[in-house]
């Protein structure tokens, strides 16, 4: 998880750089598409990737959850079924 955060942050703080440094060349050069479709793209998809990895480790921990629930349903289920016979 750790090195998935710093995967991401430094993904972000390349991004940042195109970023910026596409407003640089756009300032001197008149060419706008390239860098800043660069830096954009950098910069946002970090921010997705996370947000899609957060959800995936929701799903899984409402898998978890939801199994130890049946677990403890069929578990009551077998012991009620124990006492009554």
């Amino acid at each position: 998880m750790n090195s998935n955060t710093n995967t991401v942050d430094v993904i972000f703080q390349t991004g940042l750089v195109f970023l910026v440094s596409g407003i640089m060349v756009g300032l001197i050069s008149g060419e706008w598409t390239v860098p800043l479709v660069v830096g954009v793209i950098f910069t946002i998809s970090p921010i997705i990737g996370k947000r899609i990895q957060l959800l995936k480790e929701d799903m899984t921990q409402d898998e978890a959850i939801s199994r130890t629930k049946k677990v403890e349903l069929i578990s009551r289920q077998q012991l009620s079924g124990q006492f009554t016979t």
